[in-house]
């Protein structure tokens, strides 16, 4: 990548970083068919849309759901979780 578009590599070979999931096609943006478990962060809104990256309208951090990038909310001042069958914060990594 030379800062505009994917370069060829040295024999010939096209330098695309993926293809569409499935195919030997390249992906023809950041957001074809790339989709995966993990967050990643996005840096600025999907232009152009599609059914997939409809919620991405700023950047920050997302998951893809396996139909559409979610959006990771902020918990900052949030309780990872309660004390089972309560509505008691845990306090301990041993508590479930």
């Amino acid at each position: 990548f030379d800062g505009a578009v994917w370069q060829k590599l040295a024999n010939g070979a096209a330098a695309e970083p993926w293809n569409v999931e499935g195919t030997t096609n390249p992906a023809t943006a950041n957001s074809e068919n790339i989709y995966q478990t993990g967050n990643v962060y996005v840096t600025a809104a999907a232009v152009p849309t599609t059914t997939k990256t409809v919620n991405i309208t700023t950047g920050g951090y997302y998951y893809f759901d396996g139909a559409v990038w979610q959006k990771l909310a902020n918990g900052a001042a949030a309780e990872p979780w309660n004390v089972e069958g309560t509505t008691n914060p845990a306090t301990a990594n041993s508590e479930n």
